[in-house]
């Protein structure tokens, strides 16, 4: 949807089979290299990984949406940004599907 848009996307991965699907699909793919964040100023962090995203390793003015749990920033990374992040562990929406489970017959 994003490239859809004119946006230049790249996924940060550490599967290389992922990557090759992403590269076939037209996105960049960048192996695991967090150096590289720094150039990037919009991050949506959809890692299963906490606490990797440094203040070393993001562009100064970078707008972060972290979407689940673990919460990728470290402490010292989101007391700086922690105007430009949008951060929701999803706990309604687990509550919202372990109801459903629990109600079904």
């Amino acid at each position: 949807c994003l490239q859809e848009l004119g946006a230049k996307v790249s996924v940060l991965e550490v599967d290389e089979v992922k990557i090759a699907a992403l590269t076939q699909a037209g996105i960049n793919a960048i192996y695991n290299r967090k150096e590289n964040l720094a150039s990037y100023q919009f991050i949506v962090d959809a890692s299963p990984q906490g606490d990797f995203l440094d203040l070393s390793n993001l562009h100064s003015q970078a707008a972060i949406a972290a979407p689940g749990i673990p919460f990728g920033l470290t402490k010292a990374a989101h007391q700086v940004f922690k105007n430009r992040v949008i951060h929701d562990p999803l706990e309604l929406g687990v509550a919202t599907m372990l109801a459903m489970v629990m109600s079904e017959d």
